[in-house]
């Protein structure tokens, strides 16, 4: 199953159990990748992280069904997972901006999200700097903390904010963002903030250095202000570049590797490096 596929799959997997138990690690499993590729992979693609949108495909689902007559809101609450009707209205009311007895009552509109669709198109006009390297086996030093992947978008910014106001940039370069790698059943993922250990003149209490197996990296370029350039490379990896490339990537090390210059700059340049291997 290639790339395409195997993100078509996951929709329709998702669509098949809205009425059930649902979590994240069963949707990757079921289309063979890790908890944190497909999360990753389905915010890069959408934009939204894959819980809100199974949460907004519920919610629109359940204001359909309130439509239909004779149905009770205790009943399309539990049938969509709330626990409570409390609940559910809190959720219902959060998303629609109405109460689900407003809508039951035909007093108020909802709020449409239908599910997603993959339509493949062919464009022109735009390029990827990047390069397939080989790489020995090399050492880095890293602070690390662990993230949810459906809030890291918010707090990883804010551990950046935290290293530097510990100091820690003097001791440690903070060229690189680490993604670390998951075990199976995970349900967070580590992130360091460091540097390769050439440039490390002392390492602070709580860092730890990691040896990364030798292997082949995709490195791509980045260009532009942060974070909006690194996000915007991470989708054209996954809508432009993995469906059309020989390679694939692999369980491991995922790097963003930043150069010395003005973040907030138009002409800012930094990296993205991926390990990969030639598709089977």
């Amino acid at each position: 199953m290639n790339f395409l596929d195997s993100f078509k799959e996951s929709l329709l997997y998702i669509e098949d159990h809205l009425k059930s138990k649902l979590t994240v690690s069963d949707i990757a499993r079921h289309i063979y990748v890790s908890n944190f590729y497909f999360q990753r992979m389905f915010a890069a693609i959408t934009g939204i992280n894959v819980g809100e949108y199974i949460r907004n495909r519920r919610l629109f689902l359940a204001a359909e069904e309130l439509l239909i007559e004779g149905t009770k809101i205790i009943d399309v609450a539990l049938k969509y997972g709330y626990e409570t009707p409390e609940s559910f209205s809190r959720a219902f009311r959060k998303f629609h901006g109405v109460g689900p007895k407003e809508v039951k009552n035909q007093q108020e509109k909802i709020k449409l999200f239908p599910r997603l669709e993959i339509i493949v198109s062919v464009k022109g006009g735009t390029t990827m700097e990047y390069k397939i390297s080989k790489k020995e086996s090399f050492k880095i030093t890293l602070l690390v903390k662990n993230f949810k992947s459906e809030n890291a978008t918010q707090e990883i910014p804010k551990f950046w904010t935290a290293f530097f106001k510990s100091g820690y940039h003097h001791d440690v370069c903070p060229m690189l963002g680490v993604c670390l790698p998951m075990k199976e059943g995970d349900k967070e993922f580590s992130y360091g903030i460091g540097a390769f250990n050439e440039f490390v003149k002392r390492v602070p209490d709580g860092f730890v250095e990691h040896v990364v197996p030798k292997g082949t990296w995709a490195e791509f370029a980045c260009f532009g202000p942060m974070p909006n350039s690194i996000q915007d490379t991470w989708k054209k990896i996954y809508t432009e570049w993995l469906p059309n490339s020989r390679y694939e990537i692999v369980p491991g090390y995922d790097f963003e590797v930043y150069e010395e210059g003005d973040t907030k700059s138009q002409n800012y340049k930094s990296w993205i490096w991926v390990p990969v291997r030639i598709k089977k």
